[in-house]
C-alpha cells in the first residue's frame, strides 16, 4: 500500500510546514528569567500555579526549551492557567495535564491547532478583544476567526459541542485533539466546508448530521471516527476527498448524493462493517462517477474490503454489482 504510505506522509504537509518553520527559528516569546520570576510569585493553591506573563516586555526563548520549567519541584503539571504577554505572535502549548486556561494577547496572529495535543484538560481560551485575527465563542470553548466564519480550534476537553451560528468553514484539524472526549457534535445549516482532518481521531463520536449547506469534505475529515455507524452525505457535495472516512471501523451505512462526481483514494478504506452503500442517482450516473484508487478497500487484501458487494441506485434498488 505504498500510495497510502505516501498519503500518510503528506497528510499534514500544510500544518507540518507551519510547525517546522516556527520551531526552526527563535521567536519573540518568553525569557527564562521572567518565567521563573512569574512562577516564584504566582498565587498558589497546593501545587497549582497561575502564570500572569502579561507584563513582560522583552526577551526571547528557544522552542526546544519552551515552558519545560522545573524549579523547586514545580513542573508544567503544576500550571493551571497562563496569561501570555503582548510580545508573542505564536505559541506552542506546553505538556501539561493540569492546564485548563490560556489567555492570548492581541499580538498573537498565528494560531496553530496541532500545537495543543499535550493539554487534555484545556477547557477555556480567551483572546484580547483587540486581537485583529481571532476571537472565541461566548463560552471560550473554541477559537474563531474575527469575522466568525471559520472555527479554527476546539478545546480538547469538550464532550458535546455545537458549532456557533455564522460559521461557514470548519478549519483543518479543528477537533483533532478532542480524541476520546467528544461524543456529540451539532453542525448547523450554513457550514459549507469541513477541512482536512477536522475530526480525525474523534473515536468516541457516535453520530454526525451533515447539513445540506455542506459542499466540501476534505482529506480525512472524519478519519478514524471509529464509533460512527451511519453517514448521509448532503446533495451539495460533489467531491469526497481522499480517505475522508478512512478507518471508520463501525460505519455500516453510507448514503451518497446523486451530484457526487468523484470519490477519492481510500475514501472508505478500512470501513470493515460498511454493508450498505446507497447512491441517489441512476445506474448510468453512477458509472460516470470517478472512483479513486481502491476507494472502498484493497482488492489484494480482503481484510480491508468493504463488506458491501453492491451499490443501491435510484433505478436499481436491488443493488448494482459494481462498487
Amino acid at each position: 500500500m505504498k500510495k497510502f504510505d505516501k498519503l500518510d506522509t503528506e497528510l499534514f504537509t500544510k500544518q507540518g510546514a507551519r510547525s517546522r518553520t516556527a520551531t526552526t527559528r527563535t521567536r519573540r516569546v518568553l525569557s527564562a528569567a521572567f518565567l521563573l520570576a512569574a512562577l516564584i510569585s504566582a498565587p498558589t493553591v497546593g501545587k497549582s500555579y497561575s502564570l500572569d506573563l502579561s507584563g513582560m516586555t522583552g526577551g526571547k526563548y528557544n522552542d526546544s526549551w519552551g515552558f519545560d520549567v522545573m524549579y523547586n519541584n514545580m513542573s508544567n503539571d503544576d500550571i493551571i492557567a497562563i496569561k501570555l504577554p503582548e510580545i508573542i505572535d505564536e505559541y506552542y502549548c506546553p505538556y501539561s495535564t493540569s492546564l485548563t486556561s490560556i489567555t492570548f494577547p492581541k499580538s498573537l496572529t498565528d494560531f496553530i491547532p496541532t500545537s495543543y495535543p499535550e493539554a487534555p484538560a484545556l477547557s477555556s481560551i480567551s483572546f484580547h478583544p483587540e486581537n485583529p485575527v481571532y476571537t472565541t465563542d461566548t463560552e471560550g470553548k473554541s477559537v474563531l476567526t474575527k469575522d466568525g466564519k471559520t472555527i479554527v480550534f476546539v478545546v480538547p476537553s469538550v464532550k458535546t459541542f455545537t458549532i456557533p451560528a455564522g460559521v461557514e468553514h470548519i478549519a483543518e484539524c479543528a477537533f483533532i485533539h478532542c480524541g476520546t472526549q467528544l461524543t456529540a457534535i451539532t453542525i448547523p445549516n450554513g457550514v459549507k466546508s469541513i477541512g482536512l482532518a477536522a475530526f480525525q481521531g474523534c473515536s468516541s463520536l457516535t453520530s454526525v448530521t451533515l447539513p445540506q449547506s455542506v459542499t466540501s469534505i476534505e482529506v480525512r475529515a472524519f478519519g478514524g471516527c471509529s464509533q460512527l455507524t451511519e453517514v448521509v452525505i448532503p446533495e451539495g457535495v460533489t467531491i469526497i476527498a481522499n480517505e475522508a472516512f478512512r478507518g471508520c471501523s463501525r460505519l455500516a451505512s453510507v448514503t451518497l448524493p446523486q451530484n457526487v462526481t468523484s470519490i477519492g483514494d481510500g475514501a472508505f478504506y478500512n470501513c470493515k462493517q460498511l454493508a450498505t452503500i446507497t447512491y441517489g442517482g441512476t445506474v448510468a450516473k453512477w458509472k460516470a462517477v470517478t472512483r479513486g484508487f481502491v476507494w472502498y478497500g484493497n482488492k489484494n487484501n480482503s481484510a480491508t474490503l468493504v463488506p458491501a458487494t453492491q451499490v443501491q441506485c435510484s433505478d436499481c434498488p436491488a443493488g448494482l454489482d459494481d462498487k
